[in-house]
């Protein structure tokens, strides 16, 4: 399976943190999303993957596993966004449906979330 185009790799600890301290996030099964609208004609992603989640070589595996799952829904998913793809417990033990069809929710949810803008702050403070 081919790998991804460097133009479509979100990289950088900048560019990660960015998302992470402004981006929605959503998280759907065995998939967590974060989203951030990036102006571009095409999505970038990173697959992230903790510690929680197992060793090395388990994290390797599901960044992976998420990128492959990322490739074969990237054509039906809106365009234009920063994605974090995010490992959830159980990634690496879930069908290959289950993955997809979760990656597939989490990823429509966070853009749709963000879309919607930042919560409205509370009054009276």
């Amino acid at each position: 399976m081919e790998d991804l185009p460097r133009a479509e790799r979100l990289r950088g600890r900048g560019s990660v943190g960015a998302l992470f301290d402004s981006g929605s996030g959503v998280a759907v099964g065995v998939a967590a999303v974060r989203a951030l609208r990036n102006g571009l004609d095409r999505n970038r992603i990173a697959a992230i993957a903790g510690r929680v989640t197992g060793n090395a070589v388990k994290r390797s595996r599901q960044r992976r596993r998420l990128r492959a799952a990322y490739r074969v829904l990237k054509a039906s998913l809106p365009k234009g966004w920063d994605l974090a793809l995010v490992a959830r417990r159980g990634v690496l033990e879930a069908s290959w449906a289950d993955l997809t069809r979760d990656l597939d929710q989490a990823v429509r949810k966070a853009v749709a979330r963000s879309d919607a803008g930042p919560p409205p702050l509370p009054s009276g403070t």
